[in-house]
């Protein structure tokens, strides 16, 4: 039966002798994440702002100039 080998025999290589520069790198991103996020915010995007959407059909051809300056002293 022959064996899979994904890393060749005699290979060596020390995966915890930086960890005193990993662990200062992840720190330093989370709290580099954390100020972005307190100081920007969030962006929920359109699925968590809700709102209202308005439409209107006409038969008639419309000013949308003349339509959106009427809706808009109604303040919606």
């Amino acid at each position: 039966m022959v064996r899979l080998k994904l890393i060749p025999e005699g290979t060596t290589f020390n995966f915890l002798g930086p960890w005193r520069y990993t662990f200062g790198l992840s720190v330093l991103l989370v709290v580099l994440s954390l100020t972005v996020t307190a100081t920007m915010g969030l962006n929920f995007g359109i699925d968590f702002r809700g709102g209202t959407t308005i439409r209107t059909e006409s038969v008639h051809p419309v000013d949308v100039g003349a339509y959106r300056s009427a809706v808009g002293a109604l303040g919606v």
